[in-house]
């Protein structure tokens, strides 16, 4: 029978299982295994009851098999059922039965649920596949009330001493996702405190000059840091200090340089690089190093060479190289390139709804507003909706999340307050005000409002940060003398004196 399932013949299987006379609970366990196996979920589930009638009672294998088949089918009422038999039985739930029995509570939208199962048993009773589970599951739900009471409940503890090390990276990957800075110090304290050991990569690089043996993996984080802080030039004194060390440079490090490059404006730089990897150290590139090198023309202006780049390039190029030529001509507004991004863009990602909303704006700042209308009217009856923007600040513990217009933060009517007098502050720096209701915008004011003067505002942006939005951080920055830091999905903002660290080159 085990054979059979191995190879996909359910038949085969379901024909010596009814020749069986004596079915034990190994044979009921290969047949369960044997539908689960193939998505045939509810069919598995249908032999409990069987087993049940013929004496044999399931076994932790067999329980492991059904609540995984009640996870893939979202059946919280029949996980339930067999959470509830496993309570009355005599088995205990322990290893693969609580990541189980933890994975489907999840899965089925009863994070309260999970949590109180948890909360029954002491962190060293808790494997590493069940943090692996708890790490699937609140990373993709970006859910910042849960993750709030997850951390606080988890740090303030000090159950922290028996867990597993990956777990402390695990934390400060969370508090660096959200912005949660705090947080993240107070994990780093906890860390060096209790002597935890954790891979070098994962601390932040202000750690890096405190370790004497540093490979790879850990001058690359450094170099990529100063990269997305636009630190150009110290990301390629790094590597070249790097390179003195003996230590070789991988493909991801060429990446971080590729795009230290990018974000300081440095071309010529970027061709010597790219030349370098494959002349010296022998290291073939991929697509992200040639979609570097397109961001990197393009972001200096060089729009026509970016395209012949593209041209040249010996791998036929996928969606992010049209992406970022896409995202160059807005920012120099060349519209009949972009519409050539766009062409060949959708051409292999027709449902692309990025790429439609970049291309409206820029026929809205070229005043076609037909045209624009016109792709407006295209997502609409593509049923594509645009990606929502929302800006995240750390704040008294918790991480406050923003989007445009936002009116349910319980500051609302404080914030709006401020807001006003920013804007007065705006008309009489002579700025015209547009975007007054954008995301980082509260974010910033709720930032001024409940912090104490000189303290520097920290927000957490999914989506780039806009033109207006970025002229407005640099004025508050230098009327309320704060220093504003944002990061964006692409590199840091360090507002500070009326001026940004990218030099307003993004």
């Amino acid at each position: 029978m085990g054979l059979y399932k191995k190879c996909g013949k359910l038949k085969e299987v379901c024909q010596l299982f009814d020749k069986l006379p004596n079915r034990d609970v190994i044979s009921w366990n290969t047949m369960i295994s044997c539908y689960t196996s193939m998505g045939m979920y509810r069919e598995g589930l249908g032999l409990l009851s069987k087993m049940a009638a013929e004496g044999v009672s399931p076994d932790e294998v067999s329980m492991v098999s059904l609540i995984s088949a009640c996870t893939k089918l979202r059946d919280l009422e029949m996980g339930k059922n067999l959470h509830l038999f496993l309570e009355e039985s005599s088995m205990k739930i322990s290893g693969s039965l609580l990541n189980c029995l933890v994975d489907m509570y999840f899965k089925c939208g009863k994070i309260g649920e999970a949590q109180k199962l948890l909360g029954r048993y002491e962190i060293n009773e808790v494997d590493v596949v069940l943090w692996t589970t708890l790490r699937n599951e609140l990373l993709p739900n970006r859910s910042v009330v849960t993750w709030n009471t997850m951390l606080n409940g988890f740090c303030r503890s000090g159950g922290f001493e028996k867990a597993r090390a990956f777990l402390m990276r695990f934390l400060i990957k969370i508090c660096a996702s959200i912005g949660a800075l705090y947080h993240g110090i107070w994990v780093h304290v906890y860390i060096k405190k209790n002597q935890i050991s954790i891979d070098n990569i994962e601390l932040a690089y202000d750690l890096f000059f405190e370790i004497s043996e540093k490979n790879v993996f850990l001058w690359t984080s450094v170099i990529a840091a100063y990269a997305m802080a636009g630190h150009a030039q110290k990301a390629i004194d790094l590597f070249l200090e790097m390179e003195e060390t003996g230590t070789k440079p991988d493909q991801v490090t060429f990446i971080a340089l590729l795009s230290a490059c990018s974000h300081g404006g440095l071309v010529d730089e970027g061709y010597d690089f790219l030349s370098k990897k494959s002349r010296v150290y022998n290291i073939k590139p991929k697509m992200q190093h040639y979609g570097c090198m397109v961001d990197l023309l393009g972001r200096a202006g060089h729009l026509e060479e970016s395209a012949n780049f593209i041209t040249s390039m010996p791998i036929p190029p996928d969606v992010s190289i049209w992406s970022s030529l896409l995202r160059a001509c807005r920012c120099h507004q060349n519209v009949k390139l972009a519409e050539h991004a766009f062409k060949h863009l959708t051409e292999t990602d027709l449902l692309n709804d990025g790429a439609h909303v970049l291309l409206a704006n820029i026929y809205a700042k070229a005043g076609r507003l037909d045209d624009m209308s016109r792709i407006r009217m295209k997502l609409h009856d593509m049923g594509l909706k645009k990606q929502l923007g929302y800006s995240l600040i750390e704040q008294g513990g918790f991480v406050h999340k923003f989007t445009s217009g936002d009116i349910f933060n319980p500051h609302s009517e404080e914030i709006y307050l401020m807001l006003n007098e920013i804007e007065m502050t705006l008309q009489q720096q002579g700025l015209q005000e547009t975007s007054l209701q954008h995301r980082e915008r509260l974010a910033v004011a709720f930032g001024l409002i409940s912090t104490s003067e000189k303290t520097t505002i920290r927000i957490v942006n999914n989506l780039r940060i806009c033109g207006d939005c970025h002229s407005f951080m640099k004025v508050t920055s230098q009327v309320y003398n704060r220093e504003i830091v944002i990061r964006d999905n692409g590199r840091f903002h360090r507002f500070q004196g009326g001026q940004c660290s990218c030099r307003d080159y993004w």
